[in-house]
């Protein structure tokens, strides 16, 4: 007799807490934790976090670049005011030719960057249509 009372009790404990697990994620929606709220005091943007990276992305690439410009334009006057000497020339010319490489490097990395940025925005949003 106990043991049919004990297999019924664990019977029904366990389809109660089955039932509780399945209503668990209705339970969630439904939960108003504050989050809105939060956002509107912080003055959270309304916009996408892969569009504020890239667009992140975008300003640190134009920052180096300007940086890359002003490393050619300064190795351009070593080469002027080097007065003929050879060291200083070489010096000149290693300067120009490491700056050249520096900035196809920054503007290979931000085509790439750019592309997947891209296809991965293209890809997510065309399959939620």
């Amino acid at each position: 007799m106990m043991n049919k009372y004990f297999t019924i009790c664990v019977s029904i404990a366990i389809c109660l807490s089955a039932a509780g697990f399945l209503a668990l994620p209705v339970q969630a929606e439904t939960l108003d934790i504050g989050q809105n709220a939060l956002a509107d005091l912080i003055n959270l943007p309304e916009k996408d976090p892969r569009l504020i990276v890239a667009e992140l992305i975008n300003v640190f690439v134009g920052f180096l670049s300007l940086i890359f410009v002003i490393l050619i334009l300064h190795a351009g006057f070593l080469f002027m005011i080097s007065g003929g000497d050879k060291e200083k020339t070489d010096r000149a010319k290693r300067s120009i030719g490491n700056a050249i490489i520096g900035l196809i490097l920054v503007l290979s990395a931000w085509t790439i960057t750019t592309f997947s940025i891209d296809t991965i925005i293209n890809a997510l949003t065309s399959g939620s249509q």
